[in-house]
């Protein structure tokens, strides 16, 4: 008895030992097996079958790293006996300005000669711990485009894409020890419309760009997990997809304070199927937001017959956002998107950098600037970028690029719904939504609903062939002119499965956005029945800073458009200029971008935007300076982030100004007050004053509004702000400053304005062609022969107008980015003319009434000195040479051209004629001035120029902008 005892005893202790055993080995399951580091590598430079055949042992001449791109190691490639089977990108072409041919002429999308071909990347690993039955995935972080995989010599899958991860099953294909993995890349296949991921520089730059690993599982594998709460935030929906034999599972679940670490719920479920789905409470976890972004930690972990197969550990944030009629709730709390557009543009890397805490630095200027949101133009953002958002409270809206199929939307859908930061999906942007587009998108729609229930669709980046145009044609049959002329037959079919709508605005906030007006806006969005963001709010571009061509020497985009943009200035003699060119620029789109944010605002219908570039994304054009921060995510000269969020913040006061800036001493000034209220408190007794201030802020007059109680998600209109302006014996530059005080707030904004005494010098006094008090001055708008006559006896011609010179329209609106025509800067010299007319070395908002239905003066087919005293400056990539004032001396006499519009109810209109003419008639003052012939003058009249008809369908796109 004893023996037979003991032997039970030592059966006893071996089954303990066997489950030992068996859970110390299954504690290990999952068994990762990275296979990061070199490859042995090949290279054809094209294949004619649907997938490359293998290359022989012989053909591998290199060794390159995993994960990055060829280019990302060209010396590598380029140094061994593949340097001279490379092939490029046929499509690449240096940035050059010298070659356009005229104003208009698109710059093409910046391109590098990239390595074009199938690389095919080998290497053996040992696998010996494979049980029967256990699944074996192989794991690609991203490679670009398509890829073809062979174990052990056959072939185990393909797939296409170039932005979301994705893993192969080859269990089937494994052997015991040593097993050969072979992944061949191709960038050859052309893909049209392949979004920013494809677009620039980077261009289809290839390779495997992310980690590569193998997954080894137990006989079943968790295959994705996600979670999301109800509208109420009370409920938890699980949803766990299981890879394997549909028998009988367990799956333990846990919850754990990121920040923490503490447990805060688990549970177990069971299952038979392929799938596991059930509620939850929330657990009392806070929610995941804007200010305060708490993740957690969920860990999963899948027993079969209780032996442990896998496990799984993925961050979770509680989020829900919601619709109430034009509204967005976030958990609850009105939201209001404020974003800018990402266009997958990285100057220092060319291809997208996979550094977290890169993007979360990024994040971290646009969020000091006011920005709550960010929209991925056409590309998918890598995961590293979705962590950052996670970690800062960064909403973000994923859209497709304009090419892509059912299957590649599956995969956007499936890599981005774990983040909480991804809130919307858009389906593309500004295709034409005809019938069968719109069909097609309701299908991607229900997808969309289907994977990511939490989050919102948006069928379109502005909605061509509904709300605008290119040709008449696109809006289709069902239209109507009221309240504008769209389509909305199209309109009602996208309101059925749509949940917010990405709006065009007309171009009034955009390409026309110095023109827009919130009454104009909100007569026509009352339509859209759905919360409406602004597409692409902004779109004016700044001057090249040269100072970063030594920067961008040292990247791998390097610096061809900044040596071209050099060289065109120095052909033109205006290379000493371009600093000035760069800073006024910067200001002068600083004041646009300012007004064009504040219309929205100022709208009682928009509930977002989109600001057409966090930074600047120069692949597009040779060069695209929309962005309030350069390519580096710099500030730019006289920004800062404190005056950014004074209209760019949760709640902005809001004054409904206008372009008009120029006042009279004595005149009353009268304009309604807004508050754009989104923060999340309640706003009690607040005290609303404005304050009038000068330069040096010192306060000129001063009261108060009203004062204010407001709930959050509203937009607040009080009694119109009314004064009288000061007395003034000399023109000033003031600011009008609004301020709200609350226990819980303060907040400013402010907006300049100019003061002017009366003049002395009333323009509708003047009379064309007669001499001036005193005998010696002219005013003129010809040359004609008793004006010559009079400059060639010695006197002083002012000339106002164009119509004896070869010239250029003039209108107060800066450039559009990326485009070769439009003004980008203005310059003003130091002259007696301008001495006492208030400015800061360029054009600001007191030239509006100057700059409009006036002219420029062209010298670029002359000889003539080119010395304005004003100038307009054209784009660094197509230059003309243009003044709005300027001076001769002509024989013995003088000639002061200016083609300002100068309107008798403008004061700085009158100013300037005063000046003019008090400089005309003291010669005391007279500047040196460039000296040429009459016979010169007469020359430069001769000169013709025509101005081409604008050829650029962004432009176009209008509609009917002439409502306005």
């Amino acid at each position: 008895m004893e023996n037979r005892m003991s032997g039970s005893i030592i059966r006893t202790l071996l089954f303990v030992f066997f489950l030992a055993v068996i859970s110390i080995s299954a504690e290990n399951k999952p068994e990762i097996i990275s296979l990061d580091g070199n490859w042995s590598f090949a290279y054809r430079d094209t294949f004619v079958t649907d997938r490359p055949e293998l290359p022989e042992n012989s053909e591998y001449l290199a060794e390159i790293p995993v994960p990055g791109y060829w280019d990302d190691y060209e010396e590598i490639l380029t140094s061994g006996p593949l340097n001279k089977r490379l092939k490029r990108n046929p499509d690449y072409k240096p940035i050059d300005f010298s070659i356009l041919e005229e104003e208009r002429q698109r710059v093409p999308v910046g391109s590098l000669p990239w390595i074009k071909g199938v690389g095919f990347y080998k290497r053996s690993v040992n696998i010996t711990s494979v049980e029967s039955g256990c699944l074996v995935s192989l794991v690609i972080g991203g490679a670009s485009q398509e890829t073809w995989v062979w174990i052990n010599g056959e072939y185990a899958g393909y797939h296409f894409g170039w932005s979301t991860p994705f893993s192969l099953q080859i269990e089937d294909f494994l052997s015991d020890g040593e097993n050969e993995i072979i992944i061949a890349v191709s960038n050859i296949k052309e893909v049209k419309n392949g979004g920013f991921a494809l677009t620039g520089y980077k261009g289809r730059s290839g390779g495997i760009y992310r980690p590569v690993s193998i997954k080894i599982a137990g006989r079943k594998e968790i295959g994705g997990l996600f979670i999301y709460p109800d509208n109420n935030l009370e409920k938890l929906t699980w949803r766990v997809k299981l890879l394997g034999p549909s028998e009988k599972s367990r799956l333990e679940w846990a919850i754990y304070d990121k920040k923490s670490g503490s447990r805060v719920a688990e549970g177990e479920q069971f299952t038979n199927r392929d799938a596991m789905m059930w509620n939850t409470g929330i657990f009392n976890m806070a929610t995941w937001d804007q200010d305060d972004p708490d993740l957690y930690t969920i860990k999963l972990k899948l027993y079969d017959d209780e032996i442990l197969s896998d496990t799984l550990d993925q961050d979770f944030g509680l989020r829900r956002l919601v619709r109430k009629g034009i509204n967005l709730y976030l958990n609850g709390e009105p939201v209001y998107l404020r974003g800018v557009t990402d266009h997958c543009y990285w100057a220092e890397s060319c291809t997208p950098p996979v550094d977290k805490e890169y993007y979360k630095k990024i994040i971290g200027r646009l969020r000091e600037a006011g920005f709550n949101w960010i929209r991925f133009h056409t590309w998918i953002p890598p995961v590293e970028y979705l962590e950052a958002a996670d970690e800062t409270g960064m909403l973000m809206m994923i859209e497709a690029p304009e090419t892509y199929q059912h299957k590649e939307w599956e995969e956007l859908l499936k890599t981005c719904k774990t983040h909480p930061s991804a809130v919307i999906y858009s389906g593309g942007n500004e295709q034409l939504l005809d019938e069968g587009k719109i069909e097609y998108l309701a299908e991607i729609a229900e997808l969309q609903k289907k994977f990511a229930p939490d989050a919102f669709f948006n069928p379109q980046e502005a909605l061509r062939g509904i709300e605008y145009y290119w040709r008449l044609s696109d809006l289709g049959k069902d239209t109507t002119s009221k309240p504008f002329f769209h389509n909305f037959s199209r309109l009602n079919r996208l309101k059925e499965f749509s949940d917010v709508f990405g709006q065009y605005g007309w171009g009034y906030l955009s390409y026309w956005s110095e023109r827009g007006d919130r009454n104009f806006l909100d007569k026509r969005m009352r339509v859209y029945e759905r919360p409406c963001f602004s597409h692409e709010v902004g779109i004016k571009g700044n001057y090249i800073n040269l100072d970063h061509q030594s920067r961008m020497e040292e990247t791998r985009i390097g610096s061809e458009r900044y040596k071209s943009a050099r060289q065109n200035l120095k052909e033109a003699g205006l290379l000493h200029k371009a600093a000035d060119y760069y800073n006024n620029s910067c200001a002068w789109l600083a004041e646009l971008r300012k007004q064009s944010v504040e219309t929205v605002r100022k709208s009682k219908y928009y509930r977002g935007y989109d600001f057409l570039g966090g930074h600047d994304h120069n692949q597009i054009g040779g060069g695209y300076e929309a962005g309030f921060l350069n390519e580096f995510f710099e500030l730019k000269p006289g920004d800062s982030f404190e005056q950014f969020r004074k209209f760019n913040g949760e709640s902005v006061l809001l004054l409904d100004i206008g372009n008009e800036r120029n006042f009279t001493a004595g005149e009353e000034f009268s304009s309604a007050v807004l508050f754009s209220h989104w923060g999340k408190k309640q706003i009690n007794n607040g005290g609303l004053e404005w304050l009038l201030k000068d330069k040096n802020n010192n306060v000129l007059s001063r009261g108060d509004i009203a004062e204010i109680s407001a709930a959050p998600g509203n937009l607040y209109e009080y009694d119109s702000l009314k004064f009288f302006m000061p007395q003034t014996e000399k023109p000033k530059n003031l600011k009008i400053e609004l301020r709200l005080t609350a226990d819980n707030i303060d907040l400013v904004n402010d907006w300049d304005i100019w003061l002017y005494p009366e003049n002395k010098i009333k323009l509708p006094g003047l009379e064309r062609g007669k001499k001036q008090p005193g005998g010696k001055v002219m005013v003129v708008d010809t040359l004609d022969k008793k004006a010559t006559a009079f400059l060639e006896q010695g006197g002083f011609l002012i000339y106002l107008g164009s119509r004896d010179f070869p010239s250029k329209s003039l209108r107060y609106s800066l450039g559009l980015a990326g485009r070769t025509h439009g003004n980008l800067a203005t310059l003003i010299t130091d002259h007696p003319v301008m001495n006492n007319f208030p400015h800061e070395g360029w054009c600001g908002r007191q030239f509006i009434d100057l700059f409009s239905d006036a002219s420029t003066v062209v010298f670029n087919d002359s000889s003539l000195p080119f010395k304005p005293v004003i100038e307009i400056v054209s784009s660094y990539k197509y230059i003309i040479k243009q003044a709005a004032m300027f001076e001769f001396r002509v024989g013995q006499g003088r000639i002061f051209v200016c083609s300002l519009n100068l309107n008798e109810d403008d004061p700085a209109a009158n100013l300037l004629m005063e000046n003019m003419l008090g400089y005309a008639g003291n010669p005391l003052l007279y500047k040196d001035a460039p000296h040429i012939s009459i016979d010169d003058l007469r020359t430069f009249g001769k000169i013709d120029i025509t101005e081409k008809e604008i050829d650029d369908k962004d432009e176009n796109r209008k509609g009917n902008v002439d409502e306005l």
